[in-house]
C-alpha cells in the first residue's frame, strides 16, 4: 500500500476499511508504521507466528491481519486486493499532449502497480466546428494511431471520437449518401476489431485544465441511430460522455469563461429517448461517481437504470466532495445512497478512470486506484467481483487480443 515509498501508510493509502487502519495506528498521527503493524499483530493474536510480517510480507497477504478487518468490514468481506478492468483510458491529455507511444510505455509500467488487469484505451471526444475543420483536421485521430503503439494484449483498442464525431458535430440534416459512408465507416472500425465506439462527446464540458473545447452531438442525429444500429449488430458497446442537465439552469460558475454556453437548457429527456430508440445497444455512460456539476445523482442514475435495461455506467472517483454528484465522502467512504445504488444495480457498472497516461497530468491519476479498492472494499464481496472485472468481461468483446 505504500504507493510513495515514504515507509509508512497514510489513510489515502490504505486500501482496507478505516475502522481497521484507526485500531492499528496506535499514536494517532494519520500514519501506520510498520513497527504498529507488529505490535497490532502480537497483540491481537498473541502466541501466533507473526513471521510474514516480519520477512516484508504484504498487508493484504496477512490472514491475521486481514481476520481482523473483516470484523469491521462490509458483511462478507473477504480482504482482497481486487484486480480490475479499466475501462475508460487515454493515451496523452488533450489536443497538445499526444505522445501516444509514451502513453502506452506508461500505461504499461503504471497497470500494475494499479491493479490493472485490462486497460481500454479510447480516443479523446474530438469537437471541431464545422468553421475550422479543414484547419483542424490535422489533429484528429482515432483507432488506427492507438493501435500503432500497442504491442500488449493487456492493451485494447476502443475508436469513433475522430473519424466519426467529425460526422456527428457536423450537420443534423444528412443524406442519403452520407448516411451510407458514415454506416461504412461504422463497420469498417468493427470488422477492425475494436471494443467499443467512443468516447463520443454527446454532451461535453469544455474543462479549462485540459483545454479542449465544448461541445454537443443533438441527440436526435440520424447518424447516432446509425451508429447504435451497427454497435448492436456488432455487440460492441457504445462509451458517451453525457453532461447530464435536468432543467434548464445557470452554468456553474467553475465552469464559465472557456467557452462553454452561459445557460444550459435541459437535455435529459432527449438522452431518455436516444436510449428508447437503440434499446439492443449498450450504452456506457462515463463518469458515474464525479461529476463537474451536482445534476447527476445517484437517485438520477437509479432512476435511468430501472427505465433502461441497455444502460450501464463507468465509475470514475476523486477524493471526495460534498456535492451529491460525488460516490465518495473526503474521508473515502461510500456514501449511503450510492452502495445502495452500486448493490441494486451490480450488473450495470464498471470502473472507468480517465487516466491520461503520457501526459502531464498522469499522476493526477494514482490516488483514484486507491479510491477503487477502497469503493470495492466496502461492497459485498459478490458485487465488487462484477464491478472490477466481471460486467467488463460481459459487456465488451474483450475475449481476442489486439
Amino acid at each position: 500500500m505504500d504507493s510513495d515509498g515514504d515507509g509508512r501508510i497514510s489513510q489515502d493509502e490504505w486500501l482496507r476499511p478505516p475502522q481497521a487502519f484507526k485500531r492499528i495506528d496506535r499514536d494517532k498521527d494519520s500514519f501506520v508504521t510498520v513497527e504498529e503493524l507488529r505490535e497490532f499483530t502480537k497483540k491481537r493474536f498473541s502466541g501466533q507466528k507473526n513471521s510474514r510480517m516480519n520477512s516484508g510480507e504484504s498487508v493484504g497477504a496477512n490472514p491475521e491481519l486481514n481476520s481482523d478487518v473483516d470484523a469491521t468490514a462490509s458483511p462478507g468481506y473477504d480482504g482482497s486486493v481486487y484486480e480490475i478492468i479499466d475501462t475508460h483510458v487515454h493515451l496523452g491529455g488533450g489536443p497538445k499532449q499526444r505522445n501516444f507511444a509514451a502513453g502506452a510505455s506508461e500505461a504499461l509500467s503504471k497497470m500494475p502497480e494499479r491493479h490493472v488487469a485490462i486497460a481500454i484505451v479510447l480516443p479523446t471526444p474530438q469537437v471541431v466546428l464545422p468553421t475550422a475543420q479543414k484547419r483542424n483536421s490535422q489533429k484528429r485521430y482515432d483507432y488506427s494511431e492507438l493501435r500503432r503503439v500497442n504491442h500488449s494484449d493487456r492493451i485494447r483498442i476502443g475508436g469513433g471520437a475522430g473519424i466519426l464525431g467529425k460526422m456527428l458535430h457536423g450537420s443534423e440534416t444528412v443524406s442519403l449518401e452520407q448516411r451510407d459512408s458514415f454506416r461504412d465507416l461504422t463497420q469498417s472500425l468493427a470488422e477492425e476489431g475494436i471494443v467499443a465506439f467512443g468516447e463520443i462527446g454527446l454532451y461535453h464540458f469544455a474543462l479549462p485544465q485540459i483545454g479542449n473545447k465544448f461541445g454537443s452531438v443533438p441527440l436526435n442525429h440520424p447518424l447516432l441511430d446509425v451508429l447504435g444500429d451497427v454497435a448492436a449488430k456488432a455487440g460492441i458497446p457504445i462509451d458517451v460522455h453525457f453532461d447530464v442537465v435536468p432543467r434548464n439552469s445557470s452554468l456553474p460558475k467553475q465552469l464559465a469563461g472557456v467557452g462553454n454556453p452561459g445557460y444550459l437548457k435541459a437535455n435529459l429527456a432527449q438522452f431518455e429517448q436516444f436510449l428508447s430508440r437503440n434499446r439492443k445497444t449498450k450504452i456506457v455512460w462515463a463518469h458515474a461517481g464525479l461529476e463537474v456539476t451536482s445534476f447527476r445523482t445517484a437517485r438520477l442514475c437509479a432512476d435511468l437504470l430501472q427505465r433502461h435495461n441497455n444502460l450501464y455506467m463507468s465509475i470514475r472517483l476523486t477524493r471526495g466532495a460534498p456535492k451529491p454528484s460525488a460516490a465518495m465522502d473526503t474521508s473515502g467512504q461510500l456514501k449511503n445512497e450510492w452502495k445502495q445504488l452500486f448493490t441494486r444495480f451490480p450488473d450495470r457498472f464498471v470502473l472507468g478512470s480517465e487516466s491520461m497516461y503520457g501526459s502531464s497530468m498522469s499522476s493526477l491519476f494514482d490516488h483514484q486506484f486507491v479510491l477503487y479498492q477502497k469503493l470495492l472494499a466496502q461492497l459485498p464481496p459478490a458485487v465488487a467481483r462484477k464491478i472490477a472485472s466481471e460486467n467488463a468481461l460481459a459487456i465488451y468483446p474483450l475475449g481476442g487480443s489486439q
